[in-house]
């Protein structure tokens, strides 16, 4: 999108996905490795020389701020197995406070 419609598009795209464009034009991606990888372990260095501002790191992935331009050279990292967008955090029913992002996408609320 960005390398054909250019930024605005970009942004509008975004925005419809309820994406928060960040100062500076950076929008939050989730990063997943390849299976056995550590999010630890990745080199940030060379995740900011592809362009990614590593925002958070979790068990299994990490949440990196990348610019529109920057997001298909992120994505050829070698050990990055996926680039995408965050997942809403969802109140799991009947749970209280508890919030999950993946419950949706593993099917576990119909268990």
């Amino acid at each position: 999108m960005y390398e054909r419609e250019g930024e605005e598009a970009a942004r509008t795209l975004a925005r419809a996905w309820q994406l928060k464009v960040k100062p500076g034009g950076l929008i939050p991606v989730i990063i997943e490795l390849y299976f056995g990888l550590d999010p630890k372990s990745i080199d940030k260095a060379t995740l900011e020389q592809l362009g990614g501002t590593i925002d958070a790191v979790l068990r299994s992935y990490l949440r990196v701020l990348v610019p529109f331009r920057s997001l298909r050279r992120i994505a050829t990292h070698t050990d990055i197995r996926m680039v995408r967008a965050p997942t809403p955090a969802k109140v799991l029913g009947g749970l209280g406070s508890n919030l999950s992002e993946s419950v949706d996408l593993t099917g576990a609320a119909d268990l």
